[in-house]
């Protein structure tokens, strides 16, 4: 297929340059809030680096996160890319976010209403995994189906 930015995608419903260049989210507002009433464990921005690499960043080295991996809709230009690109999905988990660009590590007694109040500001969330003792020599993340 001969790739260009002005080829439209009916996947992604618009041109792959419209796609290439949505605006990044921002998510100051939303942290705002949800400092204001809970304690936050841990925040990861997922950028370069992807999951992979950035939510480990916010654990404690005794700590690693058990992820779910199909928890959440992964957006279709992430499906292009490791399709055409012939990227494996572990790649693709070290490099992009994956329709992820937050994690929050929030209390279980806390997630439901952290998750409302997300949800409340027109934001979506989902829980992904959880945080576990992290066994001797384990990586501290990993990938369950």
């Amino acid at each position: 297929m001969n790739w260009s930015t002005s080829l439209y995608v009916p996947e992604l419903n618009c041109t792959l340059g419209e796609e290439l260049l949505k605006p990044t989210k921002i998510y100051v507002e939303l942290l705002m809030n949800l400092c204001r009433d809970w304690q936050l464990h841990g925040i990861a921005h997922i950028t370069g680096g992807g999951i992979v690499d950035n939510l480990p960043r916010v654990l404690p080295g005794s700590c690693r996160a058990v992820i779910k991996r199909h928890s959440w809709p992964t957006p279709p230009i992430f499906d292009l890319i490791k399709t055409h690109g012939h990227i494996p999905e572990e790649d693709m988990l070290r490099t992009f976010n994956n329709g992820l660009g937050l994690i929050i590590v929030t209390s279980e007694k806390d997630t439901a209403d952290v998750l409302q109040r997300i949800k409340a500001l027109n934001e979506e969330a989902y829980v992904i995994g959880t945080i576990e003792e992290r066994p001797e020599g384990s990586p501290p993340i990993e990938f369950i189906d």
